[in-house]
């Protein structure tokens, strides 16, 4: 059997282990939680799902700020699930088949998660379907265009055919070609069309301490202003975006 998405998806924290890293996670689950904030102010926050959501760290502290009725975690990663925090309804399933019911959900989070599903097209629509009107998804969103390929940490890995990739990732632990699907800035705008979309990647990359995204500058030499503007120059070609896209409430 070829390995696929899915199967990674079952036992990515055992392929991955850098994603049990407790203080990392914390601290990405305070910058989507700043974000959120930002973006939904004093409105109550009945339900949020994370998509992709492993042992649930990141979805604790967006709850434990937002503090809605429901926090749910999905996952096909069984054993990552089993160890998310008291208070977090866990539900082992493919996260573009959600076993949930139409338009239940104030928010959606899919933090760093669209490249990992083999039809990201189908992801988006399965978000809508749970998301209420006026509901939000919090997406953190790979570019393809980045030459950086950020799981594997090889330039270019992403821009070449399956079977060139094999033997770069075998040497390094990895019993399979690249099978993540990035897309390119212009995709990812297109794929998110149907959605209000705020734009949330310069305003974090100008004041990271208020969104706690300081890791991500720590040690470098240009000032937030100049950052910003080179930022806003090379915006296609971002190695990431963050985005906040809302559900329309009339159709």
């Amino acid at each position: 059997m070829t390995t696929d998405l899915r199967d990674i998806a079952k036992r990515y924290a055992s392929i991955y282990p850098r994603i049990n890293d407790e203080e990392g996670r914390h601290i990405k689950g305070q910058k989507v939680a700043a974000v959120l904030e930002d973006h939904l102010g004093p409105r109550n926050v009945h339900c949020v799902i994370d998509l992709g959501a492993s042992n649930c760290v990141v979805l604790s502290e967006v709850a434990r700020r937002l503090r809605p009725d429901t926090a749910i975690g999905v996952d096909l990663d069984g054993p990552s699930l089993s160890a998310a925090p008291e208070g977090i309804i866990t539900l082992m399933a493919d996260i573009a088949s959600l076993p949930i019911p139409d338009a239940c959900a104030d928010v959606v989070i899919c933090n760093h998660v669209y490249e990992h599903v083999p039809d990201a097209s189908i992801l988006f629509v399965e978000m809508e379907r749970v998301l209420k009107p006026g509901g939000c998804i919090y997406l953190a969103a790979m570019n393809a265009f980045w030459p950086m390929e950020p799981h594997y940490h090889l330039p270019f890995l992403h821009w070449l055919p399956v079977w060139m990739t094999r033997p770069l990732l075998r040497a390094r632990g990895y019993p399979f070609g690249y099978l993540e699907r990035p897309l390119t800035y212009p995709e990812l705008k297109r794929l998110t069309a149907r959605f209000q979309r705020r734009d949330y990647t310069l305003r974090v990359i100008s004041n990271p301490t208020r969104f706690h995204a300081d890791e991500l500058f720590r040690g470098g030499r240009m000032s937030p202003k100049n950052r910003t503007r080179l930022a806003k120059a090379i915006y296609p070609f971002l190695p990431s975006y963050i985005w906040v896209l809302v559900k329309p409430r009339t159709a």
